[in-house]
């Protein structure tokens, strides 16, 4: 089963589907052995980056609109278009 395939079945106590409940869950951590492994990206630093980044992942901000942040919260690294994700690999 599938990571997708996990989330699709999976409700929180407040109806909602959180990723990183999922996540947690699963054991898609453990295949890769270590969080370290793995980078998380997402375009929101509250609801992507910062889970992420308490799981042991390294959040990556895709702030494609090039705000800047009032939440406190910062990002292991930033980029503004896909192709830079590359050069971060």
């Amino acid at each position: 089963m599938f990571l997708w395939e996990k989330f699709e079945q999976a409700e929180s106590e407040d109806g909602k589907k959180h990723f990183f409940d999922v996540w947690q869950k699963t054991t898609a951590l453990r295949r890769i052995n270590h969080p370290k492994y793995a980078i998380m990206l997402g375009d929101n630093l509250q609801s992507d980056i910062e889970p992420a980044q308490k799981l042991g992942l390294a959040g990556i901000w895709l702030n494609k609109s090039l705000t800047l942040s009032d939440t406190g919260i910062k990002s292991d690294n930033e980029i503004s278009k896909l192709k830079e994700l590359l050069d971060l690999l």
